[in-house]
């Protein structure tokens, strides 16, 4: 079950994401092209079979490994089993405050329509897609229920 906590960790995973893991200031970030870039990193991940079993989880980690070397953050994939990745990449601060993790599973578990499946809706375009929801959220219709 999804909780508030853990959809703050996912905004707060993204947008490090997408700011490159520099220091941003309210002021200093454009919102609207943030939030776009960050529903797009979103969709690649969701688009992404990690489906556990098997997890597969090194196709996901590789994609976010890309993403955080694209904006000069060096990322390591390594896998624990054939397919099973995780991903480990560092933003070195100035030693002044204390450190912080990240931690995030990859794999997900099949939906289920008990289980809380996106259902059909005009916020996800009546398609059933949870990335088409995602966006929609953004500009104000309801949310996916999950």
């Amino acid at each position: 079950m999804r909780t508030a906590r853990s959809g703050a960790f996912a905004l707060a995973f993204l947008v490090l994401l997408v700011s490159g893991g520099r220091p941003v200031q309210g002021a200093d970030l454009d919102w609207e092209r943030l939030g776009d870039e960050t529903a797009d990193v979103l969709a690649e991940l969701i688009r992404i079979d990690t489906q556990n079993p098997p997890g597969a989880e090194t196709a996901a980690a590789r994609a976010i490994a890309r993403k955080l070397e694209a904006e000069g953050i060096p990322a390591e994939v390594v896998e624990s089993a054939p397919g099973r990745g995780n991903l480990h990449a560092r933003i070195r601060g100035a030693g002044d405050a204390r450190p912080i993790i990240l931690l995030s599973h990859l794999d997900v578990v099949p939906p289920t329509p008990a289980g809380g499946a996106c259902p059909r809706s005009p916020a996800n375009g009546a398609t059933g897609s949870c990335t088409a929801a995602v966006r929609s959220t953004r500009k104000g219709s309801p949310p996916c229920s999950s």
